[in-house]
């Protein structure tokens, strides 16, 4: 069962990664960060896109470490689409789009658990420091 959900998981990934590869510039630097996509990767993607990635994003944590995804990525009755929702409007403040998709994923579920909006804050204003020192970024 695990061989079949790493599959599925490596399917949804790759659709995304061709969507977004399909739209991104020469290069693709300004969609990646620290080889991950971002908002800029996030906001040129289909909803269909959007949802495969957010199943694909929280299965493979799943698969990987149960640990890590009750830490990190519980998001409590919110369906698909509303997380998709939440992470568009991540990324409508241009100061986050950099961010990878899956810190931005990380975020929603801060506020679904009900972290203080200051653990929040930290949160992204980390995010945007790495950001803004990858690789990508310095080419």
């Amino acid at each position: 069962m695990k061989a079949l959900l790493a599959v599925v998981v490596a399917v949804a990934v790759l659709i995304c990664a061709q969507v977004v590869a399909a739209q991104a510039p020469l290069g693709g630097s300004d969609v990646m960060t620290y080889g991950k996509i971002n908002g800029r990767a996030w906001r040129s993607m289909p909803d269909a896109a959007k949802i495969t990635y957010v199943v694909g994003a929280l299965e493979g944590a799943m698969s990987a470490s149960p640990a890590e995804y009750a830490a990190k990525y519980m998001l409590g009755e919110l369906k698909t689409g509303e997380v998709r929702d939440a992470i568009d409007r991540f990324f409508a403040e241009p100061e986050n789009i950099l961010i990878n998709v899956i810190e931005a994923l990380h975020i929603v579920a801060m506020r679904v658990m009900g972290a203080s909006q200051q653990s929040i804050d930290t949160e992204v204003s980390v995010d945007r420091m790495v950001a803004n020192g990858a690789p990508e970024r310095k080419k």
